[in-house]
């Protein structure tokens, strides 16, 4: 199950509405002038950008993708970008340059940190489902197997005819045994292949591609695994069965949790990293707009 993002939301508008006296040199009153006119563009984009809040609390906070959230956040992405834009319009002073980098900086960073969660969003159901079922098979296989139990070997005495029936009675409940237990690990198999393509089937956010990459190879190991002990088991001998066994397990141990538990790593990180990245650039435009508050005649 991919996980709840660590950190808390930190989409906020880009607030740098502390102003500059208008008092002072021209070149003060027009980087104030310069600073009104972003807060102006923000003021006229409150509802949107309060949307674009909403819509990624609405994400972090719930243990799953409500119905409506991948396109409330493809929405609060679109809104950041026309926010970038307008801002970008505004003609800044020269005294006023780093400021309004450092403020278009914030704001992609932003962007950043809503597409890569827009990006989860869309991927996340998908990659549940797909997870979930995969668990189920794997309970009905042990289930199955649990319940299907070889004879045990033990000694045998009476007549030569006696001694061969017995033995004989002995190799058919094994061929039996062997015979649910193949279809029960061709079953699973079966399943395995069906997760597999279900993955196949969404497009991993760039930060999961490496942990959904192994979970299609330790997929392809379990199958390949489970098609090599189901053929094993078919056969008369079956001399490999405990070898093929092992493999089997731990091919489909590393199935049903590397995927998951490296997604929720990667995830988590991706995350923070972007959240410190909105606040470094949050940081920025503030000790700009001090600098300038003190510097500026």
């Amino acid at each position: 199950m991919l996980p709840v993002l660590a950190a808390a939301a930190v989409i906020t508008a880009v607030v740098v509405g502390v102003g500059l006296p208008h008092h002072g040199s021209p070149q003060r009153a027009a980087v104030s002038r310069y600073i009104n006119e972003v807060d102006a563009v923000e003021q006229r984009m409150t509802y949107s950008l309060t949307q674009v809040m909403s819509a990624y609390r609405s994400f972090t906070s719930a243990r799953s993708t409500a119905p409506g959230t991948v396109q409330r956040l493809n929405h609060a992405e679109r809104t950041l970008a026309l926010l970038e834009s307008r801002i970008a319009l505004l003609a800044a002073p020269p005294q006023a340059h780093t400021l309004r980098t450092l403020i278009l900086e914030l704001v992609r960073e932003e962007r950043g940190v809503t597409h890569e969660v827009s990006a989860l969003a869309r991927f996340e159901p998908g990659f549940r489902a797909a997870i979930a079922r995969l668990a189920k098979a794997a309970t009905v296989l042990a289930r199955r197997l649990g319940e299907t139990h070889g004879p045990t070997p033990h000694a045998i005495h009476g007549t030569p005819a006696q001694i061969k029936k017995a033995q004989a009675d002995f190799a058919t409940a094994a061929n039996v045994a062997a015979a649910r237990q193949a279809a029960a690990v061709a079953t699973y198999d079966g399943s395995v292949l069906q997760v597999d393509r279900l993955l196949r089937r969404l497009s991993p956010p760039a930060v999961l591609a490496p942990a959904y990459r192994s979970q299609l190879v330790a997929l392809h190991a379990t199958y390949i695994a489970g098609g090599r002990l189901a053929s094993e088991l078919r056969q008369t001998t079956r001399s490999r069965v405990s070898e093929l066994s092992r493999a089997f397990a731990i091919a489909s141990r590393l199935s049903q949790t590397t995927g998951a538990q490296q997604a929720e790593i990667a995830a988590v990180k991706a995350y923070n990293g972007r959240v410190r990245g909105v606040g470094l650039a949050a940081a920025a435009v503030r000790n700009e707009l001090t600098r300038l508050a003190r510097q500026l005649p």
